[in-house]
């Protein structure tokens, strides 16, 4: 601020403020005398918080005028400050409200991970065997509900393994950063390898998800090596298609699992050396997790 006389002039509020801080107690009530409204201006610490009295002189100043200087030298550690304060004629007093120290946020201990299970005609499956990596952590019940809770951790991949007697087994991925989070979980009925009524019915394989962060497109390593997982079991499996599906919003932007759906098929293709006519696409919309892209042995 530019200085102006006995102070400054702040542009801002279009004020004088002046600098008290060189003044004694006997300047600051003659100031304050001749000008009782409120002022900005700049205090010692060691003139704020307290009465001022005039000094009467008497016959021995000297002695007087000690005891003054000596209670205004005895505080250390003397800051500046500019204050906006209301000033009495008499006993100026000036409170500086002490600045409120933001709390640290919490970070949850525990993530809820929750959804449903059910079978290729959308009946609730109960009693499916629910593994986080290769710990148990949950059962299904009566109506295909599931929830759990894991604790954060610094691994940032995950499988969760769905498993049933009657059912194939199935794999969903979880990534760290997708905190908690729902699952709606196909099981289907596994093959014999026979021939039904002259149809060869086709060796069911346990084949996994994929799932992507918010908004991300392009595959990470370990969805890469997933998928190279994914390679071999149609390799040893020569006759079996699968199906890439995603599911994109009924509203928003559904190129992205499109996109998603794109990538997977390419790499399947083109890195791992799959047949593209083995490989079918397809985008259900609204038909389950939006950052979930499914992979599943193929009926047709």
């Amino acid at each position: 601020m530019p200085a102006d006389g006995i102070g400054r002039n702040c542009k801002q509020c279009s004020k004088l403020i002046v600098d008290f801080s060189e003044m004694s107690d006997t300047e600051l009530l003659n100031f304050f005398k001749k000008n009782p409204n409120t002022h900005c201006g700049r205090f010692h610490n060691t003139q704020l918080d307290r009465s001022f009295h005039p000094v009467i002189n008497k016959k021995q100043p000297l002695r007087r005028f000690a005891k003054i200087a000596a209670a205004l030298f005895a505080i250390i550690n003397c800051r500046s400050h500019t204050v906006k304060a209301t000033v009495k004629p008499i006993a100026p007093t000036v409170t500086i409200a002490k600045k409120r120290v933001p709390q640290k946020e919490s970070v949850p201990d525990k993530i809820i991970i929750n959804g449903f299970v059910k079978d290729a005609t959308g009946n609730p499956i109960d009693k499916v065997a629910i593994m986080f990596d290769s710990l148990p952590v949950a059962i299904s019940k009566e109506d295909g509900s599931f929830n759990f809770e894991i604790t954060a951790s610094n691994a940032s991949s995950h499988s969760i393994y769905f498993n049933h007697p009657d059912f194939t087994n199935t794999v969903r991925s979880y990534h760290a950063a997708m905190a908690a989070t729902s699952y709606n979980v196909v099981m289907s009925t596994p093959g014999n390898g026979n021939f039904t009524m002259g149809i060869m019915i086709m060796p069911a394989i346990d084949l996994p998800s994929l799932v992507f962060k918010k908004g991300v497109t392009k595959l990470s390593g370990n969805q890469k090596a997933t998928l190279a997982v994914v390679a071999r079991k149609l390799r040893e499996n020569p006759d079996v298609k699968i199906e890439i599906i995603g599911y994109p919003p009924i509203c928003g932007k559904q190129y992205i699992q499109s996109n998603r759906v794109d990538n997977v098929k390419k790499h399947l293709t083109i890195k791992e050396g799959i047949r593209a006519d083995r490989i079918i696409t397809n985008c259900e919309v609204d038909g389950g997790d939006y950052n979930t892209i499914e992979i599943k042995q193929s009926e047709n």
